[in-house]
């Protein structure tokens, strides 16, 4: 048992030796690495701070772009898809306003319901006779 405890202490004593001397390099290393700063002139240095301030800056600036650009695309992509369902089938420029009776179909503008009315009568979806072209409000 005895001899157990002193293996044990000479282990241990000999692994607190080689940490103490891991520190002791690691300072010298550390004081090189320091002593390499005190190198530079202190405009130096804040000019150094100064430009990493800046490229984190322009870096955040560029991440936010993206962020912006995606958050347009989908703006865009969300108006032309709720311009499309409610534009003029004919004319495909005015809102649409009329429905065709029987079919049900509201798909034309005030100008486009005005000629269709005055000419075919057929429902420009469909093709379907109509017996009636009447505005609805939505």
């Amino acid at each position: 048992m005895c001899l157990r405890i002193c293996l044990w202490f000479m282990c241990l004593s000999q692994a607190y030796n080689e940490t103490g001397e891991k520190k002791k390099i690691l300072g010298a290393q550390e004081r090189d690495i320091e002593g390499l700063d005190t190198d530079v002139p202190p405009h130096a240095k804040k000019e150094k701070s100064l430009v990493f301030a800046a490229e984190q800056r322009a870096e955040a600036l560029e991440r936010e772009v993206v962020e912006t650009r995606a958050q347009l695309a989908v703006i865009e992509a969300t108006h032309q898809a709720l311009h499309e369902d409610n534009e003029c089938v004919v004319c495909m420029v005015s809102q649409k306003q009329f429905a065709f009776v029987p079919c049900g179909h509201v798909c034309v503008c005030a100008e486009c319901a005005d000629l269709i009315g005055k000419s075919t009568r057929e429902c420009p979806m469909c093709c379907t006779a109509c017996t009636q072209i009447i505005k609805t409000f939505f």
